[in-house]
């Protein structure tokens, strides 16, 4: 049985999947052991790719996503204090977790 180069890229990428699937849960029941509200991201906050253009997408999303989706996303994206000032604090108090696949930030 031959496997194809496109058979081996297939599989390390739902290899990679999987594992960050499996992460997300296990940072998720980590964040609801805190007590804490949560918010619950699926973006790769860790990753270069999302470092570099997470920033410089910002206002494509913002305009193109809906909010609550844009919500998700532009709180792992650097920056986001300035953008939100105090709006986050006053609706889930003064500490939140926020949740991702690649770790769990208490805020």
């Amino acid at each position: 049985m031959e496997f194809g180069i496109g058979s081996v890229i297939s599989s390390l990428a739902l290899i990679f999947v999987i594992s960050k699937v499996y992460s997300f849960i296990r940072n998720y029941i980590a964040a609801l052991r805190t007590g804490y509200p949560i918010i619950a991201t699926p973006v790769l906050s860790k990753s270069v790719p999302w470092m570099i253009l997470g920033p410089t997408l910002q206002p494509q999303f913002k305009k193109w996503l809906p909010k609550w989706i844009y919500k998700r996303m532009d709180i792992v994206t650097h920056g986001w204090e300035f953008r939100w000032k105090n709006e986050i604090h006053q609706k889930l108090g003064k500490v939140f977790v926020v949740v991702s696949p690649d770790e769990v930030a208490m805020w």
